[in-house]
């Protein structure tokens, strides 16, 4: 299993696929999910990306972590482990 990381702040009209592109400039991303409202299927501008290691989710974290993506300051941290 892979390193997962949270993803915020971002665009309404940023996908799933939008978001594996970014993130796989940084290494092998096994998934990346924006969270979506059950109700209305609208973006809730937070989104879940698994990473093959912790080396490359580290990598990924360096270089993105409050970057611009499709017009907005990202932040991109370690999900918590239950």
């Amino acid at each position: 299993m892979g390193s997962t990381l949270n993803v915020g702040n971002l665009s309404a009209s940023v996908t799933d696929d939008e978001l594996l592109v970014k993130f796989s400039d940084h290494g092998v991303v096994e998934s990346a999910t924006v969270t979506r409202d059950t109700l209305t299927g609208s973006s809730r501008r937070i989104a879940c990306v698994v990473m093959e290691n912790e080396a490359e989710a580290q990598a990924a974290i360096d270089w993105l972590h409050l970057s611009q993506f499709e017009g907005r300051t990202i932040s991109v941290t370690r999900a918590l482990t239950r």
